[in-house]
């Protein structure tokens, strides 16, 4: 008679436990991951947890350095050591976004694809972002790219043309609503089922 084997498994090779056909939240070291293997993966679906952790990834990775630099110029003062040093943090900080432009433009795309929408909806925003500051340079000259006050400049604007001002209203409105629609667009909840982009990510 044969020894009876016991058929119990570790929870590391037990598969993902559902609640109501609904697979679980990624963790924050999930959604690292998953995002870092799919680097430049543009398709697919992707969906909340997997988005927004790795948004905060990129958000502490990129205001570390800054941090740093401020903590060390307010304690240590201005001096040439630390000049040195808030140059090199601003490279790293460079670096980082270097790094994650691309991980980030393609998991974002996939949580648009996870509610139906289409990837383009970034690319229409991202081209309104470039477009702005290059019609505001033209109207108003490229030292106007210097100052913050967006309302002072489309005033400036119209008082110089008519038309270069109406040019950068229009370019501000479109590109205020199409971040606006990304946004919301990246809270709503996954689709059910199979979409024209692949399988659900969380409704098996």
């Amino acid at each position: 008679m044969e020894p009876m084997q016991d058929n119990k498994q570790s929870p590391e090779q037990m598969p993902p436990v559902t609640q109501g056909g609904v697979e679980p939240r990624l963790t924050f070291k999930e959604a690292i991951g998953e995002c870092l293997s799919k680097y430049a993966t543009f398709t697919g679906r992707s969906r909340r947890s997997e988005y927004w952790w790795f948004g905060l990834f990129v958000l502490i990775l990129t205001l570390f350095p800054a941090g740093l630099s401020m903590a060390t110029v307010g304690i240590l003062g201005k001096t040439e050591n630390v000049f040195c040093m808030v140059t090199l943090m601003a490279v790293a900080s460079f670096v980082v976004v270097l790094w994650t432009i691309i991980p980030s433009f393609a998991v974002q795309t996939r949580r648009l694809h996870d509610v139906g929408r289409s990837g383009w909806w970034i690319v229409g925003s991202v081209a309104v972002g470039l477009l702005y500051p290059i019609a505001k340079s033209v109207v108003l000259g490229f030292e106007a790219l210097d100052s913050d006050n967006e309302v002072q400049n489309l005033i400036d604007a119209f008082q110089v043309s008519t038309v270069g001002g109406t040019v950068m209203l229009l370019l501000a409105l479109v590109g205020l609503g199409l971040s606006i629609a990304v946004f919301v667009f990246s809270l709503q909840d996954s689709h059910r089922g199979e979409n024209k982009y692949g399988p659900s990510p969380k409704h098996p």
